[in-house]
């Protein structure tokens, strides 16, 4: 029988973050892996959101001694801290945290990245006028390399685009200009529920959930301001294993996820990626 993640909480100094009775707006869920240092820069950019009401779920995926004992002496707000018995990769370690959480919202942070300190407020300056509706936020970030930094998605989603076409389908060389990265994602608790993440899949894990999301009728809201950095560095480890190169897997996975792309997606995809790996 699979052993139950542990949950414990880790009390730290004391802020100026609002801690009350009810719940949080928002719950912020950082999975990770044998990475404190990282982690440590993560967790800052939180502390530091201009927005104050909300919760931190660290979900420690696997037996990790070090980085317990880092939040354990961590100078920051409570966090609230789930450790995996064993590893189950970056997709259900989300879930596990999601289901751990109690905010309204659920905001997603990898553990190498980072947030502007206006994320969160920004977000939900967007967001909430259009609460009542099934929506999702998205926003640019920053890819930082060795090479410099890039600033993207250069457009959002034109008015009754399917979001697979913004994702997929070329403009001239290249593809069609969108793109969805895990820490620019706010989301409705409910719809986190309802449609969790894949926790077979060892990449595409953000693609393949808000293609998913798309298809159930959420509307998908970007908010044109690149709110989140995204380190990109060449030999680092991650949750989530790459398979670049294996064709096959992105062969069976596009053909899996064909109903939810329209024919263009679908066959400009097929020749990006199965294209260009084979």
């Amino acid at each position: 029988m699979a052993r139950e993640p542990r949950i414990s909480e880790v009390t730290v100094a004391e802020s100026d973050m609002t801690f009350g009775a009810t719940a949080p707006e928002v719950s912020v869920v950082i999975p990770t892996r044998a990475r404190p240092e990282l982690l440590t820069r993560a967790i800052r950019s939180v502390s530091e959101q201009t927005f104050r009401d909300f919760e931190v779920i660290v979900v420690i995926d696997g037996p990790d001694s070090r980085t317990e004992a880092m939040l354990s002496g961590i100078d920051q707000p409570r966090v609230r801290v789930v450790v995996n018995p064993e590893p189950v990769g970056g997709g259900e370690a989300r879930n596990i945290g999601v289901r751990a959480s109690t905010g309204r919202w659920i905001a997603f942070l990898d553990d190498d990245d980072e947030w502007m300190p206006h994320k969160l407020e920004r977000q939900l300056n967007d967001l909430r006028p259009a609460a009542d509706e099934r929506v999702v936020g998205m926003s640019q970030l920053i890819t930082r390399s060795p090479a410099g930094d890039y600033i993207g998605p250069k457009r959002a989603p034109r008015r009754g685009e399917p979001f697979s076409d913004y994702l997929f389908v070329r403009s001239g060389w290249f593809k069609g200009g969108g793109r969805v990265q895990t820490s620019t994602l706010l989301v409705p608790r409910d719809v986190m529920i309802e449609i969790p993440f894949d926790p077979g899949l060892p990449r595409y894990q953000e693609t393949d959930w808000i293609l998913r999301v798309a298809a159930s009728g959420a509307r998908i809201m970007m908010t044109m301001e690149p709110l989140s950095i995204w380190y990109v560095e060449d030999g680092r480890a991650t949750i989530t294993s790459s398979f670049a190169g294996d064709w096959r897997f992105a062969l069976d996975w596009i053909r899996e996820r064909r109903h939810l792309m329209t024919s263009r997606a679908y066959g400009s995809l097929m020749l990006i990626r199965v294209g260009g790996l084979a």
